[in-house]
């Protein structure tokens, strides 16, 4: 059975709703466009039906970076997104993840 969740995150980093589906214990779907907007004006939007493990940190570093499935999410679904970017460095996406954990403390 799919579960979703919908975190709000009220803030203007991150103007929409995190929504996500559930699809098999590891794998979420995201159920609607979800976008980051940095302070250097660039937008980084992830698409609709986007699938995301949220990070595939062991379950101990969310002590440090938080649960994937918590407000946190947001950094991660950004950072499993650029990951899959021919045109972005893992450099570039763990320094925006890294950004993004910030902005959402």
């Amino acid at each position: 059975m799919n579960e979703n969740i919908s975190i709000s995150l009220n803030n203007k980093y991150f103007p929409d709703p995190l929504c996500v589906e559930w699809l098999d214990g590891k794998r979420w779907r995201l159920i609607s466009p979800f976008s980051y907007h940095r302070d250097c004006g660039e937008i980084i939007t992830v698409p609709k039906d986007f699938i995301t493990d949220f990070g595939s940190k062991p379950k101990i570093t969310w002590i440090f970076v938080g649960s994937p499935t918590d407000e946190g999410g947001a950094a991660y679904i950004i950072h499993d997104f650029l990951c899959n970017q021919d045109d972005c460095s893992k450099k570039r996406a763990d320094y925006i993840f890294h950004e993004a954990m910030i902005v959402l403390k």
